[in-house]
């Protein structure tokens, strides 16, 4: 059975008409392969209708797999916290503040994520360092 992508109109005319087939006698399986769709694929575009009362046409949509959040995301009562704590000056690098996080406040974060918060917040990147007379340019802290 071959899988191409139907608009939702046509996947109205294939319910109908398995439907109309179940209605006269047919197996549904037999009638989903008269239609070259899968007969789960049938009853998951039932599905969707049921929920929708019939009435849209849009569950009938193509709709993404993919979580519609990271699982794994940071909350952002941790970010909001980095970003107070770098913004207060007290602490000196995304090391210190990831430190104080995990000790003070019981936080599971790592630097990285520190870090990545940080650059988003505009707060960390490139800054210049004077050691020893010379002058070089590292990544930091940018307050």
């Amino acid at each position: 059975m071959t899988n191409p992508k139907h608009s939702p109109e046509e996947k109205l005319a294939i319910i109908d008409e398995v439907l109309k087939a179940r209605h006269d006698g047919s197996k549904v399986v037999d009638a989903c392969r008269a239609q070259r769709i899968h007969h789960s694929t049938f009853y998951r575009w039932m599905a969707r209708l049921k929920n929708t009362g019939y009435k849209h046409l849009e569950a009938l949509c193509s709709k993404s797999r993919r979580p519609k959040r990271l699982a794994r995301q940071t909350p952002q009562s941790v970010r909001n916290e980095v970003i107070a704590l770098a913004r207060k000056g007290e602490l000196k690098s995304a090391n210190s503040i990831t430190t104080y996080l995990r000790e003070k406040k019981n936080f599971s974060i790592t630097c990285a994520t520190t870090i990545m918060i940080l650059e988003d917040a505009g707060l960390y990147g490139y800054i210049k360092v004077n050691r020893r007379g010379k002058t070089i340019k590292k990544r930091g802290l940018t307050i």
